[in-house]
């Protein structure tokens, strides 16, 4: 049975096939995303650099339309690419404890009396599963009135979507998460399920050379 700490990327990956969950999470297979997750890696990382700092890089041009609304909130002091995580009683852990049942990065955190603010940068297109994520993100900042979410769309400047949610919201994402976990964790066979959208670009796809023989 799987006792780790799950992640919102780990319970979509584990929704994709459970197979390929399994052997990523053992180190047995690597996902490889291509040229567009690569650039998203890198902007990420010049936000952080100029959250945490160091001079705004004018180098990428994807962020230079995104520069004043970058310098209003670093007057705010936020936190970037923080780790949080929860035990299984849903308190604050560190993100490498030995409890902690859920936890994930945000990419941009800060708080204004009784409200947390979440900000998520995306590269690309705008995704219907985004609101679920956000869910996912207050779920690991309990002990908040209201939350406010925004995906921060840098490719469609000056494309912001925020969504706000309270308290209700937040034992609602807990519960969901709670049933999606549960799965996870009491999954002792963790079969493929092989699909004509997910096994053409799968690393277990007996057609790359991987062992996996139930791609169609």
């Amino acid at each position: 049975m799987y006792d780790k700490p799950l992640s919102y990327s780990s319970l979509k990956l584990y929704e994709r096939c459970p197979k390929l969950f399994l052997s990523v999470k053992k180190n047995e297979a690597t996902i490889t995303y291509g040229p567009a997750a690569d650039r998203g890696t890198t902007i990420h990382g010049y936000i952080e650099d100029y959250f945490n700092g160091r001079p705004y890089n004018k180098a990428e041009r994807a962020l230079k339309p995104w520069r004043g609304y970058f310098d209003n909130l670093r007057v705010l002091s936020p936190e970037p690419e923080c780790e949080v995580a929860v035990d299984s009683l849903w308190q604050p852990v560190d993100y490498d404890d030995p409890s902690a049942y859920f936890r994930g990065r945000l990419d941009l955190r800060y708080v204004v009396d009784s409200t947390c603010y979440i900000k998520d940068w995306k590269t690309g297109k705008e995704y219907p599963d985004h609101p679920r994520q956000g869910l996912s993100y207050i779920a690991l900042n309990p002990g908040f009135e209201e939350y406010r979410v925004e995906f921060v769309y840098l490719d469609q400047y000056p494309l912001v979507r925020e969504r706000v949610y309270d308290r209700t919201d937040f034992d609602a994402a807990v519960s969901d998460l709670v049933s999606q976990i549960r799965i996870v964790r009491a999954d002792e066979e963790f079969a493929a399920t092989p699909s004509m959208n997910s096994c053409h670009n799968c690393p277990l796809n007996w057609r790359v050379g991987g062992g996996c023989k139930d791609a169609p």
